[in-house]
């Protein structure tokens, strides 16, 4: 069995191992480094909800389920429409980010999932 030697590794392939992973992809200091993620589940199910504040175009617009620019705050006597901008929030389901992640990875001669 021929073994692989690995410059980092990562542990856990949830929302912050895979962006700790595709930072890493994207800095030029780890372009000729090797990393490996490790998982005790294959992260193939929805199973988290995140939604966040964000001010403009983000790094997962393209995988937002749904994003807000406005709201509606309502008493027993009134209704207030809320304007957001330059805000944004924004719900991104958990195997949408697994996916694109992993796609991403995949796409890395860096790791190894």
């Amino acid at each position: 069995m021929q073994s692989i030697t690995y410059d980092y590794l990562v542990i856990g392939a949830g929302a912050a191992g895979l962006q700790l992973t595709l930072a890493m992809l994207e800095d030029t200091y780890f372009h000729h480094k090797k990393i490996a993620i490790i998982d005790k589940s294959d992260k193939d199910q929805n199973d988290k909800t995140w939604c966040y504040w964000e001010v403009g175009a983000g790094s997962y617009d393209e995988i937002i389920d749904h994003s807000w620019d406005k709201g509606l705050f309502i008493t027993n006597e009134q209704q207030i429409d809320l304007k957001l901008c330059p805000y944004k929030y924004k719900k991104l389901s958990s195997l949408a980010f697994y996916q694109y992640a992993h796609e991403q990875i995949r796409k890395s001669d860096q790791s190894a999932g």
